[in-house]
């Protein structure tokens, strides 16, 4: 699953994750649905701090454990 603000596409290559990174956090799978869920909802109502700085999140399904990834513009900092 993935969601980005608009105009963004989920690819390094975009201009707007060309110099960003990506926080990336392991979750049993048991609760990373909730916190997917809880992450969708902050952006989605603009209520993280740094919201200007984030260009999108990624949900990868993995077989052990899934992978949320948070993708931000600017990887210097």
């Amino acid at each position: 699953f993935h969601l980005f603000k608009e105009g963004i596409r989920p690819l390094w290559e975009d201009t707007a994750n060309r110099n960003g990174g990506k926080w990336i956090v392991r979750f049993k799978k048991i609760v990373s649905g909730r916190f997917w869920e809880d992450l969708v909802l902050a952006m989605i109502g603009d209520q993280l701090e740094y919201s200007d700085s984030l260009c999108g999140a990624v949900l990868s399904i993995r077989f052990g454990e899934d992978i949320l990834s948070v993708w931000n513009r600017n990887a210097s900092d």
